[in-house]
């Protein structure tokens, strides 16, 4: 009986040291060996993502179990001006860990945090469209995996603060800014607002807004509010205290678009100064 109950006791050591062991690969595999391959991989990622669209991507990545964080990231091309196309500060992609391990990549939450976009066109052409045509499968045939594979990197929600989007068109003469976006995604739902957004031309017209909000739900069409807005049609004449919306109109691909405002005019000679005032809509 003695005998008997020492091989017991030895089973149940070799078991205890057999889960001590398991549990500290497990611990070695989520903290250490785990943030290491998906940093790895995640930069040949990348890398292979530049290659395809002709464009070079680097970010500084840091991946922990469920998340991954990348700084400073930068998407840029040879028609870039002075700054990248992209460049985004703080990008945080939150998925589910054990899955991951399996290959089984779904993200949850994406999290952007200083976003720049920096689109530019010159005489030699511009530093985007040829990116839209990659994107959207014009230079190749997108097969039903891989489509399937891109609809399981769509997050479930997504959040960018702290945007900014400059456009600048040479040829036309034509500067576009919106210095200050946010906005928020969910399954579909939209919500986003856009301050202080502008409008210039090289001819001197210009247009700025005070606040663009745009609403959408899920199989519906945006909603567009517009406030405090003023166009500058040339420089004896401007409309202000414009606000309005753009709706969606039943028939597919319209939108039924109000304003109201007061137009100022001033006289050529500036002892006159200002002449009338009136409401206007559209």
């Amino acid at each position: 009986m003695w005998v008997n109950q020492q091989r017991s006791n030895r089973r149940w050591v070799v078991l205890g040291l057999v889960s001590v062991v398991l549990c500290a690969s497990l611990m070695v595999g989520v903290f250490v060996l785990y943030p290491l391959i998906g940093e790895r991989t995640l930069q040949q990622k990348l890398a292979e993502l530049g290659k395809r669209l002709d464009r070079t991507i680097i970010a500084d990545i840091d991946v922990g179990f469920g998340s991954a964080q990348l700084r400073d990231l930068r998407v840029s091309g040879a028609g870039d001006g002075k700054a990248p196309l992209l460049h985004i500060k703080k990008l945080v992609v939150k998925f589910r860990g054990f899955r991951a391990m399996l290959g089984d990549i779904e993200l949850d939450r994406v999290e952007a945090t200083g976003v720049a976009v920096a689109v530019r066109r010159d005489v030699r052409g511009d530093n985007f469209s040829d990116l839209v045509d990659k994107v959207r499968g014009k230079e190749g045939t997108a097969t039903a995996g891989s489509a399937g594979a891109s609809r399981r990197l769509v997050p479930r929600t997504a959040e960018v603060s702290a945007m900014s989007v400059t456009f600048e068109d040479g040829p036309a003469g034509v500067a576009v800014e919106l210095p200050e976006i946010a906005g928020k995604w969910s399954g579909g739902d939209l919500a986003a607002q856009i301050q202080r957004a502008t409008v210039a031309s090289s001819t001197g017209q210009r247009l700025s807004l005070g606040s663009i909000t745009v609403k959408k739900a899920k199989a519906t069409r945006a909603l567009v509010e517009i406030g405090k807005g003023e166009v500058a049609l040339w420089p004896k004449m401007m409309l202000t205290g414009v606000t309005g919306t753009v709706l969606p109109d039943p028939k597919a691909g319209h939108y039924r678009l109000s304003l109201e405002g007061c137009l100022l005019y001033t006289s050529p000679s500036p002892r006159d100064g200002l002449l009338s005032r009136m409401p206007s809509s559209a």
